[in-house]
């Protein structure tokens, strides 16, 4: 796996997670544990 692909499947990862919570959390409130599932895409 070339540099570049691990570059873009980080970001990916990362964006998905992001969306995920941000879809799923919606309107309501966030709390930093909310966060976890980026946290853990950067990881």
């Amino acid at each position: 796996m070339s540099i570049y692909e691990k570059m873009i499947n980080e970001a990916v990862g990362a964006t998905k997670a992001v969306f995920g919570v941000n879809k799923e959390k919606r309107g309501g409130t966030f709390k930093l544990t909310d966060a976890k599932p980026y946290v853990d895409a950067v990881n």
